[in-house]
């Protein structure tokens, strides 16, 4: 009985030897080119139908297939020579991860301005001024005149700067004057650049911060 027992545990040792054996080897063999073309199609497939399906959506209509694009908002990651790396705030979710950063180039024709801070004192007599001629428009806002709408001013003002001015991490605009929708690196036409420390809830005026509501000026025929 015993003998028989032994026999048969043999046996079994050696088949399940021979099995992780084999199991070693199958492992070890490549992946036909066949079975990865075909997997690598089936996941293309997959991923263009849900940017079809996404394009339908009201998300996906926020850019529209074939529009062009002159520009680009981010932050500065790196500045080089006269190259800027800026990581752009994502506007299309299923863009290419690689357009995420872009390089731009600044050459002799590109403008480059600063959001600063207008000088408190100025900005207090723009504002006098304004509410000024909206005093002055109450009760004779004529229905026979063509009227222009009338906004408060700008708490910032737009500066002229250099290349050497720029920062890293400053929030930065870019237009260029050609379609970078797809470019990794392109020449820019203008840099618009943030004042750093500043948000941007605090570069503009709003009406309501006044509590009024906006008003026309009136434009002689």
């Amino acid at each position: 009985m015993f003998k028989k027992i032994s026999i048969a545990a043999i046996i079994a040792i050696v088949f399940l030897g021979l099995g992780i054996f084999i199991g070693i080897k199958i492992s070890k063999k490549p992946i036909p080119q066949g079975a990865a073309t075909n997997a690598e199609n089936t996941y293309q497939a997959g991923w263009d139908a849900a940017k079809a399906r996404l394009s339908q959506s009201p998300m996906g209509r926020i850019i529209p297939e074939g529009m062009e694009i002159r520009n680009i908002s981010g932050s500065i990651q790196k500045i080089e020579g006269n190259k800027v790396i800026v990581k752009i705030n994502l506007t299309d979710p299923l863009s290419d991860p690689a357009l995420d950063i872009r390089i731009v180039t600044i050459d002799s024709n590109t403008k480059i301005s600063l959001n600063a801070q207008k000088d408190p004192a100025q900005f207090q007599k723009d504002m006098q001024e304004f509410q000024d001629k909206m005093k002055a428009q109450q009760g004779q806002v004529d229905a026979s005149v063509q009227q222009a709408p009338l906004f408060p001013p700008m708490s910032f003002e737009q500066k002229e700067i250099k290349i050497s001015d720029l920062k890293e991490n400053q929030q930065v605009s870019v237009i260029a004057n050609e379609n970078i929708k797809d470019k990794k690196e392109f020449i820019a036409a203008e840099i618009n650049a943030e004042e750093t420390g500043v948000t941007a809830a605090a570069q503009t005026s709003s009406v309501s911060d006044l509590n009024v509501a906006p008003v026309v000026t009136k434009i002689q025929e």
